[in-house]
């Protein structure tokens, strides 16, 4: 034996775990040279450290679930985190009851808390789904109309087939209504005023959560009224639109088609020259006026459609005036004027435009008589 390799205990466990995957040398030594027995007393040769071995064995086996007496669900947190973070009980069973103790007592803010616990420590628990709708409805209780939105929200998408589904999407499109019609900004007496848009993000999250839902048309026509509600009309249209096209076969299809035709009809009246805005309308109140033939508001339809008749056909009586008295161009005015009838038959400027497309006429054929030769628009500058 070499007295130079005596180490203490502590630095010897050190060197066995260090040594498990490779072969190392062992020698003869003691652990106190007087009265321990020798830790290996093999000769000096290549060897595996056996007690190494043993000591990973047995840390795998203490980490195993089964040693530990775990349940089916994986915990997100250890239950042994910060204090004010952690839940009150060691199981999700003891942790639901100890919440609906403290929510009986009358203890709401608390009772939310350990439910929200519950479920950040054991989502997979069988009680986690009853957890997040009681937390829920005690934020609605309390007035919470966002958070407990949120919540609802939440629960939805985690369980879905834990909980009423339609209740509480009823619930859901409740608390959108209410943050639609709701007063903000309410001081002695002064009433406040009212922000429908910020009910549009509600309205969203339940057409995308239940698309087939019976009520999401409605929340999806209601998106676009909260967005009428404020002027916004171009948001106002992509939210009518999306009615339209996801939901054609419903009631609320015939009053999307006719709210999205009438705020094209008023982005129109903001730009009169805008041509391409007051063909989307005509386009758009001509659709209505076609596919609900029986509805309350066909009159008003035919009404606003006239008026952007009357304009698009003045625009283009206006072009073939241009041509007629502004360039003097006798072909580009008659070919702007018989255009113009073509499109506009029926506008209070085409009997105008039919008399001097005859008048145009005869000019060109006295010149062309002149001329002997017809008449060009270099010919007509030049006379």
């Amino acid at each position: 034996m070499n007295p130079a390799l005596h180490l203490p205990e502590r630095r010897l466990k050190h060197l066995a775990i260090r040594r498990i995957q490779r072969p190392v040398k062992c020698f003869d030594f003691h652990l106190d040279p007087r009265n321990s027995p020798p830790l290996c007393s093999l000769p000096m040769k290549k060897c595996y450290a056996i007690p190494g071995i043993y000591i990973a064995l047995l840390l795998f086996i203490g980490m195993s679930p089964a040693v530990r007496g775990e349940a089916d669900y994986e915990e997100i947190h250890k239950p042994k985190g910060w204090f004010f973070s952690s839940p009150a009980c060691d199981n999700p069973s003891d942790q639901l009851s100890y919440a609906k103790k403290l929510q009986d007592d009358g203890k709401a803010s608390s009772a939310a808390r350990q439910y929200k616990r519950l479920v950040n420590y054991w989502p997979d628990a069988p009680e986690a789904a009853s957890a997040q709708y009681e937390y829920a409805r005690i934020l609605d209780d309390r007035g919470k109309i966002f958070d407990a939105f949120d919540a609802y929200k939440a629960l939805l998408k985690q369980y879905p087939n834990h909980m009423p589904y339609d209740k509480i999407l009823d619930r859901m499109f409740t608390l959108a209504i209410d943050v639609m019609n709701r007063r903000k900004g309410h001081f002695l007496f002064f009433p406040g005023f009212k922000v429908p848009t910020r009910a549009v993000p509600l309205f969203e999250a339940i057409v995308e959560l239940a698309p087939e839902w019976k009520r999401s048309p409605e929340a999806q026509y209601l998106a676009g009224q909260a967005y009428e509600a404020e002027n916004d009309w171009e948001l106002a249209i992509v939210a009518y639109t999306a009615t339209l096209y996801r939901y054609p076969l419903s009631p609320y299809a015939e009053k999307a088609a006719y709210a999205r035709a009438s705020n094209l009809f008023l982005l129109s009246e903001e730009s009169p020259i805008d041509l391409r805005r007051a063909q989307e309308a005509w386009a758009a109140l001509t659709f209505f006026i076609n596919n609900h033939p029986f509805s309350d508001h066909l009159n008003a339809a035919k009404t606003m459609r006239s008026t952007i008749y009357d304009r698009m056909a003045l625009s283009a009586y206006t072009e073939a005036l241009f041509y007629d008295t502004k360039t003097q161009k006798t072909e580009a005015a008659l070919i702007a004027y018989r255009r113009f009838i073509q499109e506009f038959p029926h506008s209070p400027w085409t009997t105008q435009a039919e008399k001097r497309i005859q008048e145009l006429q005869k000019i060109t054929a006295r010149n062309a008589s002149n001329t002997g030769s017809p008449a060009t628009e270099y010919d007509n500058d030049e006379q």
